[in-house]
Protein backbone atom coordinates (compact mmCIF):
# COMPACT_ATOMS: atom_id res chain seq x y z
CA UNK A 1 0.00 0.00 0.00
CA UNK A 2 2.63 2.20 0.57
CA UNK A 3 6.19 3.24 0.04
CA UNK A 4 7.90 4.30 2.60
CA UNK A 5 10.04 6.93 1.11
CA UNK A 6 6.92 8.72 -0.18
CA UNK A 7 3.43 8.55 1.58
CA UNK A 8 0.83 6.92 -0.84
CA UNK A 9 -3.18 7.24 -0.14
CA UNK A 10 -4.51 4.44 1.94
CA UNK A 11 -5.99 1.15 0.27
CA UNK A 12 -9.69 2.01 -1.31
CA UNK A 13 -12.75 0.14 0.67
CA UNK A 14 -16.15 0.19 -0.11
CA UNK A 15 -18.03 3.49 1.74
CA UNK A 16 -20.85 4.66 -0.09
CA UNK A 17 -22.06 8.36 -1.18
CA UNK A 18 -24.24 8.42 2.33
CA UNK A 19 -21.46 7.33 4.30
CA UNK A 20 -18.88 9.88 2.96
CA UNK A 21 -21.61 12.58 3.67
CA UNK A 22 -21.62 11.42 7.15
CA UNK A 23 -17.83 11.13 7.88
CA UNK A 24 -17.83 15.04 6.36
CA UNK A 25 -20.22 15.98 8.66
CA UNK A 26 -19.14 13.54 11.83
CA UNK A 27 -15.76 15.47 11.40
CA UNK A 28 -17.42 19.05 11.45
CA UNK A 29 -19.00 18.20 15.07
CA UNK A 30 -15.73 16.71 16.10
CA UNK A 31 -13.56 19.42 15.37
CA UNK A 32 -16.61 21.69 16.69
CA UNK A 33 -16.25 19.81 19.86
CA UNK A 34 -13.21 20.27 20.09
CA UNK A 35 -12.86 23.90 20.78
CA UNK A 36 -15.68 23.98 22.65
CA UNK A 37 -16.49 20.77 25.35
CA UNK A 38 -13.10 19.08 25.17
CA UNK A 39 -11.00 22.23 26.31
CA UNK A 40 -12.98 21.88 29.60
CA UNK A 41 -12.17 18.29 30.50
CA UNK A 42 -10.24 17.60 33.57
CA UNK A 43 -7.41 16.48 31.66
CA UNK A 44 -5.53 15.15 28.65
CA UNK A 45 -6.58 11.53 29.76
CA UNK A 46 -10.33 12.55 29.76
CA UNK A 47 -10.08 14.07 26.72
CA UNK A 48 -8.06 12.02 24.44
CA UNK A 49 -10.69 9.38 25.81
CA UNK A 50 -13.70 11.16 24.50
CA UNK A 51 -12.01 11.82 20.88
CA UNK A 52 -11.44 7.83 20.36
CA UNK A 53 -14.37 7.34 21.42
CA UNK A 54 -16.50 10.15 19.13
CA UNK A 55 -13.70 8.96 15.94
CA UNK A 56 -15.06 5.49 16.41
CA UNK A 57 -18.46 6.61 16.62
CA UNK A 58 -18.40 8.84 13.60
CA UNK A 59 -17.68 5.45 11.57
CA UNK A 60 -14.27 5.15 11.67
CA UNK A 61 -13.09 1.81 12.57
CA UNK A 62 -10.76 2.59 15.08
CA UNK A 63 -9.32 0.11 17.34
CA UNK A 64 -6.58 1.96 18.91
CA UNK A 65 -4.63 4.37 19.03
CA UNK A 66 -1.78 6.08 20.86
CA UNK A 67 -1.01 10.04 21.52
CA UNK A 68 2.83 10.74 23.05
CA UNK A 69 3.93 14.62 23.54
CA UNK A 70 7.28 15.75 24.68
CA UNK A 71 7.65 17.18 28.32
CA UNK A 72 9.53 19.78 30.55
CA UNK A 73 9.83 17.38 33.19
CA UNK A 74 12.39 17.03 36.22
CA UNK A 75 12.58 13.21 35.15
CA UNK A 76 9.97 12.32 32.09
CA UNK A 77 11.04 13.82 28.57
CA UNK A 78 7.92 12.59 27.71
CA UNK A 79 4.13 11.38 27.97
CA UNK A 80 2.36 8.37 26.17
CA UNK A 81 -1.63 7.61 26.22
CA UNK A 82 -2.76 4.36 24.69
CA UNK A 83 -6.46 4.23 23.98
CA UNK A 84 -7.76 1.04 23.15
CA UNK A 85 -11.31 0.37 22.27
CA UNK A 86 -13.63 -0.92 25.21
CA UNK A 87 -10.83 -0.47 27.74
CA UNK A 88 -9.97 2.88 27.80
CA UNK A 89 -6.92 5.15 28.10
CA UNK A 90 -3.78 4.22 30.02
CA UNK A 91 -0.85 6.84 30.81
CA UNK A 92 3.27 6.05 30.50
CA UNK A 93 5.61 8.12 31.43
CA UNK A 94 8.84 8.16 29.25
CA UNK A 95 12.24 8.34 31.25
CA UNK A 96 14.78 11.13 29.58
CA UNK A 97 16.79 9.17 27.26
CA UNK A 98 13.88 6.93 25.53
CA UNK A 99 13.79 9.12 22.27
CA UNK A 100 17.51 7.37 21.64
CA UNK A 101 16.69 4.28 22.25
CA UNK A 102 16.80 1.96 19.77
CA UNK A 103 12.80 1.26 20.72
CA UNK A 104 11.87 4.44 19.61
CA UNK A 105 14.44 5.03 16.47
CA UNK A 106 13.16 1.33 15.19
CA UNK A 107 9.26 2.80 15.91
CA UNK A 108 7.15 4.83 12.75
CA UNK A 109 7.13 7.71 15.03
CA UNK A 110 10.52 8.38 14.78
CA UNK A 111 9.52 8.74 11.25
CA UNK A 112 7.02 10.81 10.87
CA UNK A 113 9.10 12.94 13.04
CA UNK A 114 11.94 12.63 10.90
CA UNK A 115 10.18 13.41 7.80
CA UNK A 116 7.28 15.96 8.92
CA UNK A 117 4.85 13.48 7.05
CA UNK A 118 2.19 10.98 7.54
CA UNK A 119 2.93 7.10 7.66
CA UNK A 120 0.26 4.93 6.37
CA UNK A 121 1.23 1.03 6.62
CA UNK A 122 -0.44 -1.87 5.11
CA UNK A 123 0.60 -4.17 8.11
CA UNK A 124 0.28 -7.65 5.97
CA UNK A 125 2.31 -6.34 3.22
CA UNK A 126 5.08 -3.92 5.24
CA UNK A 127 8.12 -6.88 6.54
CA UNK A 128 8.00 -7.52 10.03
CA UNK A 129 11.50 -6.30 10.54
CA UNK A 130 10.35 -2.54 9.05
CA UNK A 131 9.36 -0.61 12.21
CA UNK A 132 9.96 -2.93 15.65
CA UNK A 133 5.88 -2.93 16.36
CA UNK A 134 5.04 -4.51 13.30
CA UNK A 135 5.50 -8.47 14.44
CA UNK A 136 3.23 -6.64 17.82
CA UNK A 137 0.66 -5.09 15.39
CA UNK A 138 0.36 -8.45 12.90
CA UNK A 139 -0.20 -11.21 16.03
CA UNK A 140 -2.96 -8.55 17.88
CA UNK A 141 -4.60 -8.50 14.26
CA UNK A 142 -4.83 -5.17 12.83
CA UNK A 143 -4.59 -4.59 9.53
CA UNK A 144 -4.05 -0.66 8.95
CA UNK A 145 -1.89 1.76 10.91
CA UNK A 146 -1.79 5.16 11.04
CA UNK A 147 0.98 7.14 12.53
CA UNK A 148 0.66 11.06 12.16
CA UNK A 149 3.19 13.87 13.58
CA UNK A 150 2.12 16.68 15.62
CA UNK A 151 4.39 19.02 16.52
CA UNK A 152 4.20 21.74 18.98
CA UNK A 153 6.13 25.74 18.60
CA UNK A 154 7.84 24.84 22.53
CA UNK A 155 8.21 20.87 21.52
CA UNK A 156 8.89 18.64 18.04
CA UNK A 157 8.33 15.19 19.28
CA UNK A 158 5.03 14.68 19.61
CA UNK A 159 2.40 12.35 17.76
CA UNK A 160 -0.35 10.13 16.89
CA UNK A 161 -1.32 6.66 15.73
CA UNK A 162 -4.55 5.35 14.72
CA UNK A 163 -4.76 1.27 13.96
CA UNK A 164 -7.92 -0.78 13.27
CA UNK A 165 -8.37 -4.53 12.81
CA UNK A 166 -11.37 -4.23 10.09
CA UNK A 167 -10.31 -6.14 7.18
CA UNK A 168 -10.72 -3.44 4.89
CA UNK A 169 -8.22 -1.35 6.89
CA UNK A 170 -9.30 2.48 6.69
CA UNK A 171 -10.23 3.97 3.88
CA UNK A 172 -9.70 7.06 2.20
CA UNK A 173 -12.64 8.92 3.69
CA UNK A 174 -11.86 8.12 7.03
CA UNK A 175 -8.27 9.30 6.85
CA UNK A 176 -9.61 11.97 5.14
CA UNK A 177 -11.90 12.55 8.40
CA UNK A 178 -8.44 12.19 10.42
CA UNK A 179 -6.95 14.87 8.55
CA UNK A 180 -9.70 17.20 9.20
CA UNK A 181 -9.74 16.86 12.96
CA UNK A 182 -6.38 16.60 13.52
CA UNK A 183 -5.23 20.41 13.44
CA UNK A 184 -8.18 20.80 15.63
CA UNK A 185 -7.13 18.37 17.94
CA UNK A 186 -3.26 19.63 17.96
CA UNK A 187 -4.56 23.17 18.83
CA UNK A 188 -6.27 21.66 22.33
CA UNK A 189 -3.42 19.13 23.11
CA UNK A 190 -1.13 21.73 22.50
CA UNK A 191 -2.86 24.49 25.28
CA UNK A 192 -3.36 21.12 27.44
CA UNK A 193 0.50 20.68 26.95
CA UNK A 194 1.79 23.62 28.05
CA UNK A 195 -1.12 24.00 31.15
CA UNK A 196 0.55 20.76 32.29
CA UNK A 197 3.97 22.25 31.61
CA UNK A 198 3.68 25.59 33.47
CA UNK A 199 2.39 23.37 36.32
CA UNK A 200 4.97 20.96 36.59
CA UNK A 201 7.72 23.90 36.11
CA UNK A 202 6.40 25.79 39.01
CA UNK A 203 6.09 22.52 40.95
CA UNK A 204 10.01 21.69 40.38
CA UNK A 205 11.35 24.65 41.15
CA UNK A 206 8.84 25.99 43.96
CA UNK A 207 6.54 23.59 45.46
CA UNK A 208 3.35 21.97 45.24
CA UNK A 209 2.20 24.46 47.51
CA UNK A 210 3.18 28.08 46.06
CA UNK A 211 2.45 26.29 42.90
CA UNK A 212 -0.76 26.21 43.53
CA UNK A 213 -0.94 29.82 44.82
CA UNK A 214 1.04 31.05 42.02
CA UNK A 215 -1.07 29.78 39.27
CA UNK A 216 -3.79 31.13 41.30
CA UNK A 217 -3.01 34.64 41.00
CA UNK A 218 -0.91 35.08 44.70
CA UNK A 219 1.83 36.79 42.10
CA UNK A 220 1.74 40.91 44.26
CA UNK A 221 4.34 41.81 46.11
CA UNK A 222 3.79 41.71 50.05
CA UNK A 223 0.54 39.35 50.02
CA UNK A 224 0.97 36.49 52.83
CA UNK A 225 -0.78 33.00 53.32
CA UNK A 226 0.10 31.51 56.82
CA UNK A 227 -0.89 27.93 57.43
CA UNK A 228 -0.14 25.55 60.75
CA UNK A 229 2.12 22.72 59.83
CA UNK A 230 4.77 20.76 61.44
CA UNK A 231 8.19 22.24 60.23
CA UNK A 232 11.33 20.14 59.00
CA UNK A 233 14.31 21.43 58.85
CA UNK A 234 18.05 19.18 57.45
CA UNK A 235 21.14 20.33 56.46
CA UNK A 236 24.66 18.55 56.61
CA UNK A 237 27.32 18.25 58.84
CA UNK A 238 30.66 19.95 57.55
CA UNK A 239 28.89 20.80 54.15
CA UNK A 240 31.33 23.46 53.58
CA UNK A 241 34.59 20.95 54.28
CA UNK A 242 33.39 18.15 52.32
CA UNK A 243 32.56 20.39 49.39
CA UNK A 244 35.56 22.54 49.38
CA UNK A 245 37.82 20.52 46.74
CA UNK A 246 34.90 19.75 44.71
CA UNK A 247 34.65 20.50 41.11
CA UNK A 248 30.92 21.75 39.69
CA UNK A 249 29.86 18.68 38.56
CA UNK A 250 31.27 16.61 41.29
CA UNK A 251 29.16 19.00 43.49
CA UNK A 252 26.25 18.47 41.96
CA UNK A 253 26.26 14.76 41.78
CA UNK A 254 26.85 14.73 45.53
CA UNK A 255 24.23 17.23 46.61
CA UNK A 256 21.97 15.18 44.48
CA UNK A 257 22.96 11.98 46.00
CA UNK A 258 21.91 13.75 49.44
CA UNK A 259 19.02 15.15 48.41
CA UNK A 260 17.49 11.67 46.89
CA UNK A 261 17.97 10.47 51.15
CA UNK A 262 15.34 13.28 51.70
CA UNK A 263 13.02 14.12 49.29
CA UNK A 264 11.52 10.72 48.43
CA UNK A 265 11.28 10.30 52.33
CA UNK A 266 9.39 13.61 53.40
CA UNK A 267 6.67 13.42 50.23
CA UNK A 268 6.22 9.40 51.30
CA UNK A 269 5.24 11.13 54.82
CA UNK A 270 2.63 13.67 53.07
CA UNK A 271 5.15 16.30 53.75
CA UNK A 272 5.73 19.60 51.27
CA UNK A 273 9.62 20.27 50.31
CA UNK A 274 9.39 23.76 50.16
CA UNK A 275 13.08 25.49 49.75
CA UNK A 276 16.81 23.97 49.16
CA UNK A 277 18.87 26.53 50.98
CA UNK A 278 22.37 25.36 49.87
CA UNK A 279 22.70 22.09 51.45
CA UNK A 280 19.37 22.75 54.26
CA UNK A 281 16.22 21.84 53.08
CA UNK A 282 13.04 22.94 54.65
CA UNK A 283 9.66 21.56 54.33
CA UNK A 284 6.30 20.96 56.15
CA UNK A 285 3.75 18.58 57.36
CA UNK A 286 0.38 20.49 56.66
CA UNK A 287 -2.38 19.79 59.45
CA UNK A 288 -4.96 19.89 56.99
CA UNK A 289 -8.14 18.05 58.42
CA UNK A 290 -6.64 15.80 60.80
CA UNK A 291 -4.95 17.75 63.19
CA UNK A 292 -1.48 18.76 64.75
CA UNK A 293 -0.36 15.24 66.30
CA UNK A 294 -1.34 13.51 62.84
CA UNK A 295 0.85 16.39 61.27
CA UNK A 296 4.07 15.64 64.06
CA UNK A 297 4.09 12.22 63.25
CA UNK A 298 4.05 11.98 59.90
CA UNK A 299 7.17 14.48 60.48
CA UNK A 300 8.63 12.16 62.83
CA UNK A 301 7.95 9.50 60.76
CA UNK A 302 9.64 11.10 57.98
CA UNK A 303 12.94 12.05 59.66
CA UNK A 304 13.46 8.73 60.79
CA UNK A 305 12.94 7.49 57.27
CA UNK A 306 15.69 9.98 56.04
CA UNK A 307 18.58 8.71 58.93
CA UNK A 308 17.49 5.23 57.62
CA UNK A 309 18.20 6.77 53.84
CA UNK A 310 21.11 8.25 54.98
CA UNK A 311 22.83 5.48 56.79
CA UNK A 312 21.87 3.35 53.71
CA UNK A 313 23.91 5.65 51.34
CA UNK A 314 26.85 5.86 54.03
CA UNK A 315 27.07 2.34 54.25
CA UNK A 316 26.69 1.50 50.38
CA UNK A 317 26.78 4.74 48.04
CA UNK A 318 29.94 5.75 46.10
CA UNK A 319 31.59 9.57 46.97
CA UNK A 320 32.16 11.41 50.16
CA UNK A 321 30.52 10.08 53.30
CA UNK A 322 28.15 12.36 54.90
CA UNK A 323 25.83 13.05 57.78
CA UNK A 324 22.99 14.81 58.35
CA UNK A 325 20.94 17.18 61.28
CA UNK A 326 17.42 17.37 61.56
CA UNK A 327 15.32 19.57 63.78
CA UNK A 328 11.66 19.38 63.88
CA UNK A 329 9.13 22.55 65.34
CA UNK A 330 5.69 23.14 65.02
CA UNK A 331 3.84 25.75 64.39
CA UNK A 332 2.72 28.49 61.86
CA UNK A 333 4.57 29.28 58.48
CA UNK A 334 3.78 32.29 56.28
CA UNK A 335 4.18 31.84 51.96
CA UNK A 336 5.25 34.90 51.52
CA UNK A 337 5.97 37.57 48.23
CA UNK A 338 9.01 39.23 48.36
CA UNK A 339 11.34 41.27 46.18
CA UNK A 340 11.74 44.51 44.10
CA UNK A 341 9.71 45.10 40.61
CA UNK A 342 9.18 42.64 38.11
CA UNK A 343 11.58 39.79 40.38
CA UNK A 344 9.93 38.18 43.30
CA UNK A 345 10.55 35.16 45.36
CA UNK A 346 7.62 32.86 46.43
CA UNK A 347 9.36 31.75 50.03
CA UNK A 348 8.62 30.60 53.70
CA UNK A 349 9.05 33.24 56.03
CA UNK A 350 8.34 33.93 59.87
CA UNK A 351 9.15 32.91 63.87
CA UNK A 352 8.36 29.47 63.42
CA UNK A 353 10.61 28.67 60.14
CA UNK A 354 13.69 30.62 62.16
CA UNK A 355 13.28 28.10 65.41
CA UNK A 356 13.63 25.16 63.10
CA UNK A 357 16.63 26.56 61.31
CA UNK A 358 18.30 27.50 65.02
CA UNK A 359 17.57 23.98 66.17
CA UNK A 360 18.89 22.40 63.52
CA UNK A 361 21.96 24.25 64.47
CA UNK A 362 21.79 23.46 67.67
CA UNK A 363 22.06 19.53 66.63
CA UNK A 364 25.62 20.64 65.69
CA UNK A 365 26.50 22.11 69.05
CA UNK A 366 25.19 18.92 70.90
CA UNK A 367 26.33 16.23 68.37
CA UNK A 368 23.01 15.07 67.93
CA UNK A 369 21.20 14.00 64.81
CA UNK A 370 17.64 15.29 65.42
CA UNK A 371 15.93 17.51 67.98
CA UNK A 372 12.22 18.78 68.64
CA UNK A 373 11.43 21.66 69.87
CA UNK A 374 8.91 21.87 73.01
CA UNK A 375 5.87 23.20 70.57
CA UNK A 376 6.60 19.76 68.24
CA UNK A 377 6.89 17.41 71.09
CA UNK A 378 3.73 19.07 73.57
CA UNK A 379 1.36 17.75 70.10
CA UNK A 380 2.52 14.26 70.54
CA UNK A 381 3.93 13.88 73.63
CA UNK A 382 1.43 10.89 75.09
CA UNK A 383 1.62 8.70 71.93
CA UNK A 384 5.86 9.22 71.57
CA UNK A 385 8.33 9.43 74.18
CA UNK A 386 10.93 11.99 74.56
CA UNK A 387 13.91 12.94 76.64
CA UNK A 388 14.73 16.20 77.32
CA UNK A 389 17.98 17.84 75.77
CA UNK A 390 18.03 20.91 77.68
CA UNK A 391 16.81 24.64 77.65
CA UNK A 392 19.16 26.42 75.29
CA UNK A 393 19.01 30.35 73.81
CA UNK A 394 18.32 29.95 69.67
CA UNK A 395 20.23 32.92 67.79
CA UNK A 396 17.29 35.42 66.95
CA UNK A 397 14.80 34.05 69.14
CA UNK A 398 14.05 36.32 72.72
CA UNK A 399 13.67 33.69 75.26
CA UNK A 400 15.16 30.27 75.85
CA UNK A 401 13.91 26.63 74.35
CA UNK A 402 13.04 23.77 75.59
CA UNK A 403 14.54 20.78 73.81
CA UNK A 404 13.89 17.57 73.26
CA UNK A 405 15.14 14.05 71.15
CA UNK A 406 13.18 10.94 70.44
CA UNK A 407 13.68 8.45 73.00
CA UNK A 408 14.05 5.73 70.25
Amino acid sequence: MLSLETIEAPRPAQITPEQCEHLKSEANEIAAWLVTDARSMAGTTEMFSAFCERIQDAGVPLDRASLAIETRHAEQSGLGWFWEAGNGTDLQTFPYGAMREDIYLRSPFAWVHQTGQWLYIDICKTPSDRFGIIPELKEAGFTDYICAPMPFDSTQKNGMSFATRSPGGFAPQHVALLKRVMPTFKLVAEVMALNFRVRTVLKTYVGEEPQKRILAGDIHRGEVVRIRSAVMFIDMRNFTQLSMNMGAQELADFLNRYYDCLVPSIEAHGGQVLKFVGDGVLAVFRTGGKGAAQACLRALEAARDVMDAVNRERNSGPGPKFSIKVALHFGQVAYGNVGSGERLDFTVIGRDVNIASRLSTLCGKLERTLLVSGDFRERINNIVEFIPAGTHYLRGVPSKQLVYEPAE
